[in-house]
C-alpha cells in the first residue's frame, strides 16, 4: 500500500469516527446545547441565550413537569 493510499483510508476512518461521535452525542442529547444556541441564533438574534446551566435546569423542568406515568 502507498503512502497515498494509506492517507486516504486513514481520512475515511477519521471522517467515519467523526461522523459516528457526532451521532452518538445526538441520539444520547449530549448536543443539545450547541443545538440551542445554534436555533437561538437564526430566530431569535437580538435576545441573550440562556447560559449552559439556566438551559440545564429548564430541560429537567420541562423533562419532569406533568404527568410522567402511562395511566
Amino acid at each position: 500500500m502507498s503512502a497515498r493510499e494509506l492517507a486516504r483510508c486513514l481520512r475515511v476512518l477519521r471522517n467515519g469516527a467523526c461522523t459516528g461521535w457526532r451521532w452518538l452525542r445526538r441520539i444520547s442529547g449530549d448536543d443539545a446545547f450547541e443545538q440551542y444556541l445554534r436555533h437561538h441564533a437564526r430566530t431569535h438574534p437580538y435576545a441573550p441565550a440562556l447560559s449552559r446551566r439556566a438551559f440545564y435546569e429548564a430541560e429537567l423542568a420541562r423533562k419532569w413537569s406533568g404527568i410522567n406515568r402511562c395511566c
